[in-house]
């Protein structure tokens, strides 16, 4: 049989047919078309009961923010800070030293070992009224790759948190040494700023003694900014969180009140509830009765967030941030969503801060960097050694 061509795999429909994963409708029997019609009907069916929630929600929040004041309403062990629904974002012409982190990650598995390999990058760019004047990179502009290899045997869901936890720890420990030799006043990672609270493995998993190493190394991270005057806070593009809407839906009452109607991505609701410009406010993100909560001490009842709608054309993002003990929390979100503001509102469509652009530009790996790493690997044991031949899915002969 002949290779499809490459758009073969794509979803095309036309008038007369619809291919989906490369087989038409037209070669499927009957029944078989008439099952996946039904199936997609029924989901833009539910995607479309969801879109009605979600605009009468985003309406809720757009006439709630302009009447309802909140200040620092505890409810449980979550905390509410600032006195409006939304604040608005200050424009400011950029004078900052400001670091982004970054890091790339590629993971295979072959039939006798596992291969991870990893970098990161900071990249230090220092704003004087509005204008770049000068940028460095730590370690280099083209970061070393580090290479991990896993010859025990571990699960394949091991290897999978394994992969995302070395990422994680080669971010924190460029994100340490980047503070130390840049000394900026904001330091900005590319996601969140510690592991998902459900995140931490078993006691007898393979995966603990790296996942201990990155706490410690959060912590590490946590302290040095503290010390240095740092302001530490992450970027998270596609939040998934539910915390937000915990909170949202008591203050906007009615339908909303228990929650209900707000089953949704926290994204996806301020879509349109935002305005370009404009924040929410700032609530308390971590609870200290969580397994990575109770591993990250006192830091746990430090972090907040808040989210921030930059750009006209794209959604918001949420910033995460660390307090200082006796710090006004409020004001520091304030500073934190203007330097936001001014980084990313370079593009109508595209809010990502530009000095995370470039960490991301720098810090990517491409396959070619795996099989290359492979092959030398191979040229070394030779064909006939089983660990380094590919896993059998990978080599099917039709």
């Amino acid at each position: 049989m002949g290779n499809l061509p490459g758009n073969a795999l794509k979803p095309f429909c036309s008038s007369n047919s619809c291919i989906i994963s490369g087989v038409s409708s037209h070669a499927m029997p009957d029944n078989n078309a008439t099952s996946i019609d039904s199936t997609v009907r029924r989901i833009a069916g539910n995607i479309r009961e969801k879109e009605t929630l979600r605009k009468k929600a985003s309406e809720h929040l757009r006439r709630a923010k302009d009447t309802t004041r909140i200040k620092e309403i505890g409810l449980g062990d979550k905390t509410v800070v600032d006195e409006s629904l939304c604040v608005r974002v200050p424009a400011s012409e950029l004078t900052a030293k400001v670091v982004g982190v970054d890091g790339g990650l590629l993971f295979k598995s072959y039939n006798g070992i596992d291969l991870i390999i990893t970098r990161a990058v900071g990249v230090y760019f220092c704003y004087v009224k509005g204008k770049l004047e000068s940028y460095e990179y730590e370690p280099a502009m083209n970061p070393p790759i580090e290479v991990i290899p896993i010859i025990d045997s571990i699960s394949e869901s091991e290897f999978l948190a394994l992969a995302g936890l070395h990422r994680a720890l080669k971010e924190a420990r460029t994100a340490i040494e980047s503070a130390k030799r840049f000394r900026p006043e904001f330091l900005i990672m590319h996601g969140p700023l510690a592991p998902h609270p459900s995140s931490k493995p078993d006691s007898e998993s393979a995966v603990l003694p790296v996942y201990n190493e990155l706490i410690r190394a959060y912590k590490e991270l946590y302290s040095e900014c503290e010390k240095l005057g740092i302001t530490l806070l992450g970027v998270v593009e596609d939040s998934r969180s539910g915390k937000f809407l915990e909170l949202l839906g008591p203050m906007l009452g009615g339908d909303f009140a228990d929650n209900g109607g707000l089953k949704m991505k926290d994204t996806v609701l301020l879509h349109d509830g935002l305005e370009c410009g404009e924040r929410t406010f700032t609530f308390k993100s971590m609870s200290g009765i969580t397994p990575v909560g109770r591993d990250l001490g006192e830091w746990s009842g430090r972090f907040y967030s808040f989210y921030e709608k930059v750009v006209e054309f794209d959604r918001p993002v949420r910033i995460d941030f660390i307090s200082a003990r006796d710090e006004n929390v409020s004001e520091k979100a304030g500073r934190i969503a203007s330097i936001i503001l001014s980084l990313g509102g370079f593009n109508r469509a595209y809010c990502i801060p530009t000095v995370i652009i470039e960490a991301d530009s720098k810090a990517k790996l491409d396959a070619e960097s795996l099989d290359w790493i492979y092959s030398m690997i191979y040229d070394q044991l030779g064909a006939s050694c089983p660990m380094t031949m590919r896993l059998r899915r990978g080599e099917r002969p039709f």
